[in-house]
């Protein structure tokens, strides 16, 4: 854009010259004055960029003068021309701050010249005035105290932040040393991690001030030291704030040590009586008693143990938060703990007529190093949850081993637990991990527990370096999957010689039991057998057979459902001694009219007749496996569960009628 040019000469020829040369160089003249009057007013309305100003003009008052009035209103250089070089306009119309002085007569070349650089002139110092308003501004307006000085350290600048800290203004500290304006003794301990050093600053009235201090040096363009800033922080509020931080963090760690000691020596003192009084209920269990009585002892017994877990994990849980349980890593077989978990729970998941599998790989037999106590103590958390919450169906454990192809490398256990409880709203599965947490009471009022289980877990597998996770089935269905997954260093891997594979090999298994399938599956190839399960209905649900025998394996009667058992059964099923005998069925030994009896007992919520017909008919047989499906039905019963006793009566009904 073409600058704007007002002109200010007498003479009008000389004026219309000067605007036909001006237009000819592409500017644009806006107005042209004989008098300053005229003058001041055009430059008032058309705010040009530049003024071309003739020092003497018509009227009393010349070019030099004019210039300063038209300054004080509006930002706007002045370039004079005159035909006079005296000295005394000369001093004048520098004190106007005049961006130029031209003499008549001028060459084109050098008009255009020296209107070129008023113009750059006055663009450059308006950026400058700006940034320097912006700068005086962002200094003034800060919170640390700003100081800056000459190369020699006297004092220059002093912002109103510096002004408070110190209690030295700006027109007091500019020219003293900066010693006698800031004057600081360093604090001891100082933090490394800081990025300034803390100091005390001595204000000029007396006191004193915790501050951060910055120091920057500032060169010049030949690169020489010219200035020095110096950036006071306050940070007494922040320091003292900390102080009571470390003040209060000591005072938490010794009440939580009070409260650690507390509980344990109480923990401690409540499991001695508890040790006598199972002791005696154990005496007193060897004695004959009523069938009330020995359910009674029963009942003790068992909240016995319940009190003895909450016990422990009150004291679990104060050791690992003091801190003062660490990782103890062992050799372990990963397939032991968990047989051992499903084997802990059975008796409470035959209680509530729940069936139980473990899945456990070939690779699981081998050796490995890991904390196996705190993992063991994760994984029967889980399994105990899944029982706990699981009201009808079945509990599934299913395990893994993820070995390196280097021996020794690190290698990662996973247990996974899937029941077929109500399952966890996905807002409310990592609340669950929280310490004394609980889901709603409609939930856990008839489970109970401390809330801490699945809190000690996830702090036991995090110090293990792995993994817990809550989700829900993928199958479609409700219930809860709970995953462990640890770091573990395989040592050894050995051949699982708790299960007779070479037996099975070869075989073709009919499979209608979906939980018998997951158990077989990961031997198939190492046991050189084959799966098939068939889903048109034409084979007996829940067994497994082989092919080319009649003789079914009722997969429903293990508790728990695992390999080992299953081989056993399947090698029995086909061995020579009982091919060609009828299958045993439940039902078979006990006539039609007393398993009526127990179902309309049941029907008729008559739970104590119940119980007495299924004491009747569990007397008349000695086999195992019809004492195991009434057994299950017992316990039912005995818990008031008469939905699940119906349901194993009911099958045992339907058995026999297939039979």
């Amino acid at each position: 854009m073409a600058a704007r040019i007002l002109i200010v000469e007498d003479e009008t020829i000389v004026a219309l010259d000067l605007e036909a040369r001006l237009e000819g160089m592409d500017y644009t003249v806006v107005g042209r004055a004989r008098d300053s009057e005229s003058a001041v007013a055009l430059a008032l309305k058309h705010s040009p960029d530049i003024i071309l100003m003739d020092i003497q003009i018509a009227g009393t008052t010349d070019g030099i003068s004019t210039a300063e009035i038209i300054q004080g209103q509006i930002d706007v250089p002045v370039l004079f021309l005159t035909a006079y070089s005296d000295a005394n306009n000369l001093e004048r119309a520098k004190k106007t701050d005049a961006y130029g002085y031209l003499l008549k007569p001028f060459q084109e070349r050098e008009l255009f010249i020296t209107v070129e650089m008023v113009l750059y002139r006055h663009r450059t110092e308006r950026t400058m005035r700006t940034t320097a308003a912006l700068l005086e501004t962002t200094v003034n307006a800060v919170s640390e105290g700003i100081v800056a000085t000459d190369a020699t350290d006297h004092v220059i600048l002093v912002n109103p932040a510096a002004e408070n800290l110190t209690g030295w203004t700006l027109v007091q500290a500019r020219g003293k040393h900066l010693d006698e304006v800031v004057r600081m003794d360093e604090q001891t301990g100082n933090d490394p991690n800081r990025p300034g050093k803390v100091w005390w600053l001595q204000h000029r009235d007396g006191g004193q001030r915790e501050v951060e201090v910055f120091r920057k040096q500032v060169s010049d363009t030949r690169g020489d030291l010219d200035r020095n800033v110096l950036v006071l922080r306050d940070v007494t509020t922040i320091r003292e704030y900390e102080r009571s931080l470390v003040e209060a963090k000591r005072s938490a760690e010794i009440a939580s040590k009070t409260k650690s000691e507390f509980i344990a020596r109480v923990s401690h003192e409540l499991k001695t009586p508890l040790n006598v009084i199972q002791g005696m209920i154990g005496l007193v269990r060897d004695e004959e008693h009523s069938p009330e009585s020995a359910e009674n002892l029963s009942i003790a017994a068992a909240s016995c143990d319940d009190l003895r877990r909450q016990i422990q994990d009150v004291l679990d849980f104060s050791a690992l938060d003091s801190g003062e349980r660490s990782l103890q890593p062992e050799a372990f077989i990963p397939r032991d703990i968990v047989m051992a978990a499903a084997e802990k729970i059975r008796p409470r998941a035959m209680e509530k007529a729940l069936r139980l599998a473990v899945v456990a790989p070939p690779e699981l037999s081998g050796s490995c190093r890991a904390d196996w106590r705190q993992l063991t103590r994760a994984i029967d958390n889980l399994v105990a949850n899944a029982v706990s919450f699981t009201a009808s169906g079945t509990i599934l454990i299913v395990s893994r081993l993820d070995r390196q192809d280097t021996p020794g490398s690190p290698g990662r256990l996973t247990v996974r637990v899937e029941d077929t409880g109500p399952g966890i709203p996905p807002e409310d599965r990592e609340r669950v991990f929280d310490d004394f947490s609980q889901l709603a009471p409609s939930r856990t009022r008839s489970v109970g527990g401390s809330g801490l289980g699945l809190a000690m877990a996830r702090r036991v597998v995090l110090a293990m370096r792995g993994e817990i996770t809550i989700a829900g089935r993928n199958d479609g269905l409700e219930g809860t999957v709970a995953t462990v997954s640890v770091p573990v260093t395989p040592e050894a891997t050995e051949a699982d010689r708790s299960v007779n594979l070479s037996a099975l090999r070869g075989m073709h298994l009919i499979v209608t039991d979906p939980l018998a399938a997951e158990v077989l599956l990961p031997w198939q190839e190492s046991g050189g057998f084959i799966l098939d399960h068939p889903g048109n209905g034409t084979e007996r649900a829940g067994g497994v057979r082989v092919l080319g025998s009649s003789r079914w394996v009722d997969t429903e009667q293990y508790m728990p459902l695992t390999m080992e058992a299953l081989v056993d059964a399947i090698v029995g099923a086909v061995s020579p001694e009982n091919e060609g005998l009828e299958e045993p069925v439940d039902t078979k030994t006990v006539s039609a009219g007393a398993m009526e009896r127990i179902q309309e007992a049941i029907a008729g919520g008559d739970r104590q007749a119940a119980m007495e017909y299924l004491a009747e008919y569990r007397a008349q047989n000695g086999e195992a496996k019809i004492d195991s499906a009434c057994f299950r039905a017992y316990l039912a019963l005995r818990s008031g569960d008469l939905p699940a006793a119906a349901r194993i009566i009911q099958r045992c009904a339907e058995r026999r009628d297939e039979s």
